[in-house]
């Protein structure tokens, strides 16, 4: 009777702490976006101006890691792609909000790897092509 009573309370303790473990697991991953938010903004404004000849400016990105698990979600909202000289001040593009959705692992890779883009929706856009 007194080994099976050990073995109940050995199993809860398992339980408890299992759960505790998977508890703050999850809080630390919704938090981190939260963190690095500044950091996020200034990785994506850098890699886009950097690799297109326009200006591209936007509000707030937000990384979500949950909204479509497995898989991790950006959005991004108010963006607006101006053109640069000769065209100066010409909207290529503008739209409310872009949602990516990105392939967990490749977020973190090594800088020379690309990003796994998944899916892209887009709301509220236009592009002025000519």
């Amino acid at each position: 009777m007194k080994k099976e009573k050990k073995n109940f309370f050995l199993g809860k303790k398992i339980l408890k702490w299992s759960f505790s473990i998977i508890l703050v697991l999850f809080i630390t991953l919704s938090m981190i976006p939260y963190f690095f938010k500044d950091k996020i903004a200034a990785l994506i404004s850098n890699t886009i101006n950097n690799t297109i000849n326009a200006t591209v400016t936007f509000k707030e990105p937000d990384l979500n890691l949950f909204r479509n698990f497995p898989f991790a979600s950006l959005r991004i909202k108010e963006v607006a792609v101006l053109n640069k000289a000769p065209f100066l001040g010409d909207t290529l593009f503008n739209a409310e909000k872009i949602n990516f959705t990105l392939k967990l692992t490749s977020l973190f890779n090594s800088v020379a790897k690309p990003i796994e883009i998944n899916s892209i929706s887009i709301a509220n856009g236009a592009i002025n092509i000519l």
